[in-house]
């Protein structure tokens, strides 16, 4: 009966990793981000499928900061299927007819989107008709790539460098024209069906960072991503290291997604280093490590009008959208959570309905707009200041919250160190002590064990000596 529950279990747990680790394997392998002359309608990526079956982007969204449908062909242009086979590519580009021209002969799909790359860095991700994050990529313009003519490719190491541009091929080949062998011969050229040979395995760990790219300040960002083994398997423990780029850092020695509130506009670097090893040894080089950009905002979003009726007017006054996902509208003694995933564009507004809010006239007198942590952002009406009236609440970040209260607003099972050599020797110490004990328990037992036997013998001759036999 072991042996059966055994198995069961057995297979249980391996039920449950296969379903853990299993996920798309469709990765950006290739970026054009800045060509010659004008970039618009002629940016585009390459897609490539890692997998061994096909998969189906029927549904899925490309994020250039923005998510953006993709074209079913042969909707503007597009050409093909937005099915992906094993082991083959995929273009996603700007303007698929534009694309068709500057790449004449091209086989394979070409997919039409909405695309406008960075020229000095930008993060793309590919999102599942889930809404999951399949496969982020960052880059920045030092990486290659930066109007020279070559695109920013993805080498077999999971390294990007500039390459001359190979649209549905493999990287690091030109696919228009067919390679020379030593001989001066001609070596066939890869073929053109979207089913290329894929490119060399793999043999290094991966590390990926997944988090909105533009936040507003003061608000929750949730930080999550994963670590992938050579064999493209999730990995779960081992120290991992995270630098937020202001200041804060933390260690986790299993892969644990958390919130966090950046309290200050601007563009920080965040930084995510995997170590195998749970404790710094010699040089203490990580296995991988992955960064991303986060621009902070200042919402500069403004209470613009007040309906006698109870609806209130929000305007966004910043050259960015605006998430105000948890934003509390206080009307008086009453107060309405703003939910989740709404978004006002750059320089536009939207007006709250008052059968929703449930404010009416009489609680329409004075309005604030405040953060989830309860500062004011905005105010209705705005307050005055000497001799002008302001734009917008008074507001200091002098009364955001620091990390000590971002730490109260953490799950309670999340696990929070700095990064610290000071803060991870007490593992060691903690190892070794937990070996002592164990060590000096086994000793102890063995002594006492020997000190019971040796009291038992003795007993056992006193009891002996007490009887003696005579004979009449």
């Amino acid at each position: 009966m072991k042996i059966k529950y055994g198995a069961i279990l057995f297979a249980s747990i391996l039920f449950f990793v296969c379903t853990r680790t299993a996920h798309a394997e469709v990765i950006i392998n290739e970026v054009m981000y800045d060509l010659d002359g004008t970039d618009t309608g002629h940016e585009w990526i390459e897609l490539y499928n890692t997998a061994e079956t096909p998969v189906d982007l029927t549904g899925w969204k490309f994020s250039d900061g923005s998510n953006h449908n993709l074209n079913t062909p042969p909707a503007n242009g597009s050409v093909g299927s937005l099915e992906i086979e094993a082991h083959g590519y995929m273009i996603l580009c700007d303007n698929a007819v534009t694309f068709l021209a500057d790449h004449a002969g091209i086989s394979g799909s070409v997919i039409d989107t909405v695309m406008s790359l960075g020229n000095s860095g930008d993060t793309l991700k590919l999102i599942d008709k889930d809404g999951i994050e399949e496969n982020v990529m960052t880059y920045t313009s030092d990486q290659g790539g930066a109007g020279d003519g070559k695109s920013l490719s993805r080498s077999p190491d999971a390294t990007w460098n500039g390459q001359n541009p190979t649209p549905n091929g493999d990287n690091g080949t030109d696919a228009s024209t067919p390679p020379s062998d030593t001989t001066g011969g001609i070596v066939d050229p890869p073929t053109t069906d979207g089913k290329k040979s894929p490119p060399a395995p793999e043999a290094k760990i991966v590390a990926m960072v997944t988090a909105k790219t533009t936040v507003v300040a003061n608000t929750l960002v949730h930080f999550d991503g994963s670590v992938l083994s050579p064999k493209k398997e999730k990995i779960w423990d081992g120290r991992f290291l995270w630098s937020l780029g202001d200041g804060y850092s933390r260690v986790d020695m299993k892969f644990t997604p958390f919130d966090y509130v950046y309290a200050y506009p601007g563009t920080y670097i965040v930084m995510l280093e995997y170590h195998t090893s749970p404790f710094p040894l010699g040089a203490d080089i990580p296995d991988a490590t992955v960064r991303i950009l986060i621009t902070v905002i200042d919402p500069t979003t403004v209470i613009s009008n007040v309906f006698s009726n109870g609806a209130i007017e929000l305007s966004n006054k910043s050259s960015y959208e605006v998430d105000l996902s948890n934003f509390i509208l206080e009307a008086g003694a009453k107060q309405f959570v703003i939910p989740k995933n709404t978004i006002v564009l750059q320089g536009r507004k939207i007006t709250f309905n008052p059968k929703v809010t449930g404010f009416t006239s009489t609680d329409i007198v004075s309005i604030k707009l405040n953060y989830p942590s309860g500062d004011v952002e905005a105010q209705y009406p705005e307050p005055s200041t000497v001799g002008t009236q302001a734009k917008t609440a008074t507001k200091s970040y002098n009364s955001i919250p620091k990390v000590s209260r971002v730490a109260q607003a953490l799950p309670a099972n999340i696990s929070s160190v700095p990064i610290s050599r000071s803060r991870e020797l007490p593992y060691a110490l903690i190892f070794f002590g937990v070996i002592i004990l164990i060590g000096g328990g086994y000793v102890g037992y063995r002594w006492l064990k020997q000190k019971k036997t040796a009291s038992d013998s003795i007993e056992s001759d006193a009891v002996g000596d007490e009887f003696e036999f005579y004979e009449d």
